[in-house]
């Protein structure tokens, strides 16, 4: 069977944090873009149960590797 990583900053899922993962985050914290339950948790990197810029620069820090 395939076993899917929880990784946090994943907002799709695919179990790497890629560039289409900074984006929904982005929107998503400018009230441009709903996420679902799942991509809310994972995008929500601090834990303080909202998507704000703290949490896109961190997922922007892991995807570029920084």
């Amino acid at each position: 069977g395939t076993v899917n990583a929880i990784v946090a900053g994943d907002v799709s899922g695919d179990g790497v944090v890629e560039y289409d993962d900074v984006m929904p985050a982005y929107k998503a914290s400018l009230g441009e873009a709903v996420l679902t339950e799942e991509q809310s948790i994972l995008a929500d990197i601090n834990g303080d149960q909202k998507i704000d810029d703290l949490d896109v620069q961190e997922i922007y820090r892991i995807y570029t590797g920084g």
